[in-house]
This record gives structure tokens, sequence and C-alpha cells, in this order.
């Protein structure tokens, strides 16, 4: 299963999005995922990104591993939305 990954336009905090900017490289535990520099910049540039199912717990615990991943307000707790990816 395959997973999409977008901006939530809800998440007014900065933080999460600040701590991401100053990394110039990925933390080395999102190296797992290969890809994370591509999928960020399709999620920054495009507003999306599909990510494999393989790879989402590898990359929620890196994003999770930045500051500000939970200072959203209740509605939209985390700047990114991620959701299944219905390919129909």
């Amino acid at each position: 299963m395959n997973y999409v990954i977008t901006i939530d336009k809800e998440h007014n905090g900065d933080a999460w999005w600040t701590a991401y900017n100053a990394t110039l490289h990925p933390d080395p535990r999102a190296r797992d995922i290969q890809r994370v520099d591509s999928i960020m910049s399709q999620v920054r540039n495009n507003k999306s990104a599909v990510i494999p199912g393989d790879e989402l717990d590898v990359f929620i615990e890196w994003a999770e591993s930045l500051p500000g991943w939970n200072d959203g307000p209740e509605h939209a707790p985390h700047p990114l939305l991620i959701s299944e990816w219905d390919e129909s």
C-alpha cells in the first residue's frame, strides 16, 4: 500500500518547518528512506508526495523527531497529513 503526504494548510505552527529547513541533510534515522529529500521536495513544490508503505514508519519517526511536530491546533496538530493513496 502507498501513502500520500500533503501539507496541512490549517497547521499554523512554523517550528517544524524551521527545523526542517535548518537541516541541510536528513537526520541519520531517515537514511533508511533513501528518497527523503526527494519526498520533502515534492511535498514543498507539488504540495504532495507518494511514499511506499514500507517506508512510512521510518518517515513518520523522522518527521516526529523534529521540533514542532505536535504544535498545531487541535484540528490540525501536524504540519503534514498522511493518508492512504487511492490509486484508482
